[in-house]
């Protein structure tokens, strides 16, 4: 639509709702990780992945996500695009999927926080449903410690496998965050630098939530809050309310 509109349009990053990704028809300029269409490649989040760049296929090391920054930075700061339209750009974070791997400068970097443990991260649930006790995905360990068991997650999730601590797995899925915080705010400095801050409509959202130990959780497949409250953030100095929260 917004290409039909005039628009310079530019999708980056992570794919996998079927292997057509729309270069051509739908993208004026793509960096895409085609996840269906390369599923020997499909557990690639935080390593080496094949990509298809304006249609042309190659394998790219580097951290995904500070690709990704670099990439969409490139773009706003005017390459891959006609400085005289207007532009759309889709950014694709795969971080923090599971195996939640940090960057190397973030490894550790909360290795010595404090982890809240969920109220009910184990049964009896009063008053929830039993079902739930056929999605426990966490147990207590001979020594007392709380540590991963199988999840709903059949993709990613490495930490059932090695019977993970739940404050372990819980540090480590955050070290993955840092990237992204650091990925927005390079996004909004290149735009501030660039004169196009005040006039650019940013939305950050993602796909769900996920239950981190919440009635028992390690996925994000439950009709429940802590699952599918996803973030929305939206932002545009000239012409959206500053600091304002909507409550709907």
């Amino acid at each position: 639509v917004f290409r039909k509109s005039g628009y310079q349009t530019a999708h980056i990053g992570k794919w996998h709702t079927g292997i057509d990704s729309g270069w051509g028809r739908d993208w004026d300029h793509q960096i895409v990780w085609n996840r269906p269409l390369h599923p020997e490649n499909a557990g690639a989040y935080y390593e080496r992945q094949i990509l298809s760049i304006d249609g042309v296929e190659k394998e790219v090391d580097g951290y995904p996500a500070d690709n990704y920054t670099q990439w969409a930075c490139d773009f706003i700061k005017g390459a891959h695009r006609d400085s005289s339209k207007p532009w759309y750009l889709w950014l694709c974070y795969g971080s923090v999927h599971g195996p939640s791997k940090p960057a190397a400068r973030h490894k550790g970097m909360y290795k010595d926080a404090d982890v809240p443990l969920p109220a009910d991260i184990l049964p009896p649930r009063p008053g929830k449903p039993d079902y739930l006790n056929k999605t426990q995905s966490w147990t207590k360990s001979k020594s007392g410690d709380i540590v991963a068991m199988k999840s709903g997650e059949a993709f990613g999730d490495e930490s059932g496998r090695k019977a993970t601590l739940f404050a372990d797995w819980v540090r480590q899925v955050n070290e993955c965050v840092p990237a992204i915080d650091e990925g927005v705010g390079k996004l909004l400095q290149a735009l501030r630098d660039s004169g196009q801050f005040e006039n650019t409509l940013v939305i950050y959202s993602a796909d769900q939530g996920f239950g981190m130990g919440e009635h028992g959780f390690r996925t994000k497949l439950a009709p429940y809050d802590a699952t599918y409250r996803s973030p929305l953030i939206v932002s545009m100095p000239s012409g959206v309310s500053q600091g304002k929260v909507c409550r709907h």
